[in-house]
């Protein structure tokens, strides 16, 4: 890239930094997104927003809160192309710098910040630029934590998939999640820490959309699916979840979903002794996917006969068990009010 700022009227700047009073990020702003102010000057302003430190910074400027610049990154959004094209190459300059130390916990902030500032620039770029930049995202977060509502486990997955991103980035981003969960897989690699596993981070993503909304075709929401069960060689407890079961029907309803329903039905019953049916929706779903695998796959279907068959009794029976206990404590409840009258 040459020289990564600009060389400009050194006196205009300078006259700028003083009349500012130390570089708030507001002026930084507000420089930017004036229309009449001349490119080298606004390229100066993003070497600012961008660098990791500004100790040194190679030109004349004042004291500013070096830390507030990285939680807004609106600015991006409404940059030129040639700025867009800029501020990418600074991205992939800062980004290499700091990884380069090897230290991402004591950089934290600005590699999450530089991770979601590639999102934004995505969609500014030519595809060329754009794909070479996206080799730089980060899916999982560069730091571990764990707290009492939330925990790190591939948060910018989650991010670039819920995002406004073309669907290549999506599915490349999915190609790289998928290749470090077949590596977790074959030991090739360990996740950091026990709760960073790739697969159930992923797992976990899924059922946050299938609960939410999923931000993308059904069919690829379906190929996830099916790569959740097809890569459960050895887990102890089930990746996927009985009471689902209406949900994901309802997702992948129609013929055309037919063998996906048919897939997870049969995942999830060869789990079944971690599961219990518990409730008649449960019992409806696997009713109907009985239904469907008549024809297909009569065995199974004989499976699911029994198992609903048992199910139905134990609901039935848990029910007069349960109307049965309300009485006892209806009548005892009574029998002590018998006494305080």
């Amino acid at each position: 890239m040459g020289k990564i700022f600009s060389e400009c009227d050194e006196r205009a700047w300078e006259r700028w930094v003083d009349h500012s009073k130390g570089l708030e990020i507001r002026e930084l702003y507000n420089l930017l997104s004036d229309e009449k102010v001349k490119q080298h000057f606004k390229e100066r302003v993003i070497f600012i927003l961008l660098a990791p430190h500004w100790k040194p910074i190679p030109f004349y400027f004042g004291q500013g809160n070096e830390q507030s610049r990285w939680f807004e990154k609106e600015f991006i959004k409404n940059l030129s192309p040639e700025l867009a094209e800029y501020t990418a190459e600074l991205v992939k300059v800062f980004y290499k710098e700091i990884i380069g130390k090897g230290d991402p916990n004591r950089y934290s902030t600005p590699l999450d910040f530089y991770n979601s500032c590639i999102l934004d620039l995505l969609p500014l770029l030519a595809d060329r630029e754009a794909e070479e930049l996206f080799e730089l995202f980060h899916l999982n977060n560069f730091t571990a934590f764990r707290g009492a509502e939330e925990a790190s486990g591939y948060d910018y997955f989650r991010i670039i998939l819920n995002s406004n991103v073309d669907i290549k980035f999506k599915i490349m981003a999915e190609i790289k999640m998928r290749q470090i969960i077949c590596d977790e897989s074959k030991g090739k690699s360990k996740p950091r820490v026990a709760w960073e596993r790739a697969i159930i981070c992923y797992k976990n993503i899924l059922l946050e959309f299938l609960y939410k909304k999923v931000p993308y075709r059904v069919g690829i929401y379906s190929d996830q699916i099916s790569f959740v069960i097809n890569s459960d060689k050895d887990e102890k407890y089930c990746l996927l979840y009985l009471h689902d079961l209406e949900k994901y029907f309802k997702l992948f309803r129609g013929s055309k979903r037919k063998a996906i329903r048919l897939k997870i039905t049969k995942y999830i019953i060869s789990h079944r002794n971690s599961q219990k049916i518990c409730d008649y929706g449960e019992m409806e779903s696997l009713k109907m996917i009985l239904e469907e695998s008549r024809d297909v796959d009569p065995e199974f279907a004989k499976i699911l006969e029994k198992i609903i068959k048992e199910s139905k009794e134990n609901i039935e029976k848990n029910k007069r068990e349960e109307e049965e206990k309300k009485k006892k404590e209806k009548k005892a409840l009574e029998e002590i009010l018998e006494l305080m009258y």
